[in-house]
């Protein structure tokens, strides 16, 4: 016997139906009204696209099914009140791209140009956002221990790929300021960095606190559910699920350090959950298993509607 979760999982039909779901919640939230069809939701669509990618180049779910890109459009629907933000939208993009390169290093040769795309689109992010550089110690530590991508040259072109963009920033800034070139412009641009401080996390908004809990609920049971059948998996997949979570802590942990930028945050928290609760989904056959889908369906439908009606510019 089928549950209706196991049928959803493997459906060909779900992507495309909550694809078509995602362009209703758009639309009420003022996709249009808002303008935000030139720059935000084509971000968006890119991005599911990438996550599709992410599913089928590195096979991480054993069965077919579509359940990994149908998580995280369902999250990034859920949480409406980031839709106006092309900034996320960009780091979110940049940051499924980087993914996307790195996992495609895990025991492949040559690995050197997918390092460097991979730390060239991190780095791309922080030119709009550069406390996304924060980042980079966790992916030299993905690169080393979960990817196993090692030796200088690895290293090189990690460095590398972080230093083009600002390689062009640079020669930018020489152009336009050439007469009156101040290095406090390039400074400056660093200057966010500094600002990371310890701080009491507390978030005053109800949407955003909802948004949260739901997220870390989904991601603590896929991360669970994930390691007590880990063996079931083969030891590549097991590795890039690994990379995940480790992604998910760590971008928890900066919530804490920086929680004025929950909102890009939450983006990357939804990336590295996705696959967790995902993977729960597809591969799971249990009636509990059933009932929880059911109801973290009903959940995501209520948590959206909630969130529209607190920041559409239409209701």
């Amino acid at each position: 016997m089928k549950y209706i979760q196991n049928q959803i999982a493997v459906s060909r039909q779900t992507l495309p139906t909550t694809m078509v779901y995602s362009a209703v919640v758009w639309l009420l939230a003022g996709v249009i009204q808002e303008g935000w069809w030139m720059i935000q939701f084509p971000l968006f669509l890119i991005s599911a696209f990438l996550m599709m990618q992410l599913n089928n180049v590195n096979l991480l779910i054993r069965i077919y099914s579509r359940m990994i890109s149908v998580s995280f459009v369902m999250l990034s629907c859920a949480a409406a009140f980031l839709f106006p933000s092309a900034t996320g939208g960009f780091v979110q993009f940049c940051f499924i791209v980087s993914i996307l390169s790195l996992f495609n290093t895990y025991q492949e040769l040559p690995v050197i140009g997918w390092l460097y795309y991979a730390f060239l689109f991190l780095s791309l992010a922080s030119l709009v956002e550069v406390r996304t550089l924060l980042y980079l110690p966790l992916f030299w530590f993905l690169m080393l221990v979960t990817i196993h991508a090692r030796g200088w040259r690895a290293i090189t072109a990690s460095v590398l790929g972080i230093l083009t963009p600002y390689w062009f920033m640079v020669a930018w800034l020489f152009y336009t300021h050439r007469h009156e070139f101040d290095f406090s412009l390039l400074i400056s641009h660093f200057g966010d960095l500094s600002a990371v401080t310890l701080s009491d996390f507390a978030i005053d908004d109800l949407q955003r606190l909802l948004t949260l809990t739901v997220v870390i609920i989904l991601g603590i049971v896929g991360g669970i559910h994930f390691i007590m059948k880990h063996y079931e998996d083969k030891f590549r997949v097991r590795q890039l699920y690994y990379s995940f979570i480790y992604l998910a802590l760590y971008t928890l942990a900066l919530m804490f350090v920086i929680p004025s930028q929950f909102d890009i945050l939450l983006r990357i928290l939804i990336i590295a959950v996705s696959p967790l609760i995902g993977h729960f989904f597809a591969l799971t056959k249990t009636k509990v298993s059933n009932i929880f889908f059911l109801v973290t369906a009903g959940v995501i439908l209520i948590l959206t509607l909630f969130n529209l009606w607190n920041s559409s510019s239409i209701f």
